[in-house]
């Protein structure tokens, strides 16, 4: 069947080169889309059910990193694996690369040609245009006083890449660092560092090369705020942080259109710094968890660390401690990310009062054993600019263990993907139907579609991301030929090997340290970066 698809692709691709292809409309837009190999099912809408729950996964873990506070996780899409490195621990400030997928940790460190020296208080995110992490920074400890990094790595294919942009935003530890797919590129807020104190620059890494923001207002200088992109807000959203004058914050501030803008939520969370910030798509909204409060000037106290567990979404904030069950103890400096394999949210390690947390591994999801659903499915953003890409990051409530996904009628030259998130850089303007579908294990299916629209120019840019895909009748024939024989591959690949999903667990081993001081700023230092 693989073969016979093959030859389908062949021919279709030589007649679109000989013929120059013809292009027709569609009902939602230009038909840029991949040919239709069943009718679009009737996909309900997408629903938003239960209240999620807290269950500790560490007693199920297997072979893993070490405890430890402070260091760097992403899922990343391209291989469907989460990425863990550095910290502070029992490894000192720890250089070593982790990668769990299906459910194993594996340790990359001793196979890795190059490696970014240790390091703790890093920026690390998935940048869907790189196909891999990015990581800026951090603060580097042990002999001599801790000094801050200002270096970018590039983490993707399972290698370290040092990059070596013309500009970058000066060394510096605890930023706040997320992909922004409004602005096409990996935002970074904040930090901190001895010489230039606590910063207020809003920085842009975008094709090879950091840029300031020029922002009109900004939320001011501080160190470990939240920040994550708020896919329901369609916007960066920052809570928190430590500010120069040595106070916690409780702020809430949104970046639009490249600029900042001060939320004004009914409620608010107690102020904190070192919290989680992540946006769950499975809620389809922005979940914070724990960080520490300072009980005086901070740098010269012992810190008060939280546990409760709120949620933005509709521009209002909601405490949802008591909602969902006994949860992880009260701890700062851990990691959470969103791990759509299996629709929940990860908090791996962090530090408590009385040193690392002893319960490694937490993870938070809507209750399973109901039907299965998608409850978002909105691309971010869900206007783009031609030439310039839009994310899919579904959410699921009502899972039976691990999730595939599927991404049909993509508009050109996109195809049909199998990542659990994705990025499309459509080619044609118009209005797009794209159907995602998610199966379990249990083989239950649920279906969808996300409407993505493609204008032709950037509202607050000159123009999109590099050279537009060519649009012509005679490139968009040849296009869907090439798309057909690359889909016959992909599915003729599948039906002989399809990837077996596990439960994506892991286990932290090692005795519980008290995590070194020197990371804590100095309340003295109270001078701003301006850009």
């Amino acid at each position: 069947m693989g073969w016979v698809l093959l030859s389908v692709g062949l021919l279709v691709l030589s007649a679109a080169l000989l013929s120059g292809g013809t292009v027709q409309g569609g009902p939602h837009g230009p038909s840029a889309l991949l040919p239709r190999t069943e009718p679009l099912r009737d996909a309900p809408s997408v629903t938003h059910g239960a209240t999620p729950l807290w269950t500790n996964l560490s007693a199920t873990q297997g072979y893993g990193p070490s405890l430890r506070c402070c260091s760097a996780m992403a899922f990343d899409a391209m291989t469907g694996s989460m990425v863990l490195f550095g910290g502070s621990g029992p490894c000192g400030p720890c250089n070593d690369t982790w990668v769990d997928q299906n459910g194993s940790w594996q340790n990359l460190t001793a196979q890795l040609a190059t490696s970014p020296s240790g390091r703790s208080w890093e920026a690390l995110a998935y940048d869907p245009l790189l196909g891999g992490e990015l990581m800026f920074g951090g603060l580097q400890s042990g002999a001599g006083p801790p000094a801050p990094l200002g270096d970018t790595w590039e983490f993707s294919h399972g290698r370290w890449k040092q990059l070596s942009p013309l500009q970058s935003p000066s060394a510096r530890w605890a930023t706040g660092m997320a992909f922004d797919p409004q602005l096409s590129a990996m935002v970074l807020y904040g930090g901190f560092d001895p010489s230039g104190g606590f910063h207020s620059g809003s920085w842009m890494f975008r094709n090879g090369s950091w840029s300031p923001i020029p922002t009109l207002t900004s939320p001011g200088p501080r160190w470990a705020p939240g920040l994550t992109f708020d896919a329901a807000q369609q916007e960066l959203l920052l809570f928190g942080g430590l500010g120069a004058d040595g106070s916690v914050l409780n702020d809430t501030w949104g970046l639009q259109d490249s600029q900042w803008v001060e939320q004004a939520p009914a409620n608010s969370p107690p102020a904190r710094e070192r919290g989680d910030l992540t946006f769950d798509p499975s809620l389809n909204a922005s979940v914070l968890f724990g960080g520490d409060v300072c009980t005086t000037a901070c740098g010269s106290s012992v810190a008060r660390y939280l546990s409760d567990t709120w949620m933005f979404q509709g521009g209002s904030w909601t405490n949802l401690t008591s909602l969902v069950g006994p949860g992880p103890s009260a701890r700062c400096c851990s990691s959470m990310v969103y791990d759509p394999l299996t629709a929940t949210l990860l908090l791996e390690t962090g530090a408590e009062a009385g040193g690392f947390s002893s319960t490694t591994t937490w993870g938070l999801s809507l209750p399973t054993g109901g039907a299965l659903a998608l409850t978002s499915v909105q691309p971010m953003p869900s206007i783009v600019p031609l030439g310039s890409p839009a994310i899919f990051a579904p959410g699921v409530e009502g899972n039976l263990g691990a999730v595939e996904f599927e991404f049909l009628h993509l508009p050109l030259p996109c195809l049909p993907s199998s990542r659990a998130v994705m990025a499309c850089a459509p080619g044609a303007v118009g209005t797009y139907a794209v159907e995602v579908e998610v199966r379990d294990a249990s083989g239950s299916l649920a279906t969808a579609v996300a409407y993505l629209t493609v204008v032709a120019v950037r509202g607050n840019a000159s123009a999109p991301l590099g050279p537009a895909p060519p649009t012509s009748a005679a490139a968009i024939g040849a296009l869907t030929g090439s798309a057909l024989v690359v889909a016959a591959l992909l599915v003729y690949g599948r039906s002989v090997r399809r990837r077996s999903l596990g439960d994506r667990m892991s286990r932290f081993d090692g005795p519980p340290r008290v995590p070194s001081e020197g990371s804590r700023p100095s309340s003295s230092s109270h001078s701003s970066e301006k850009r």
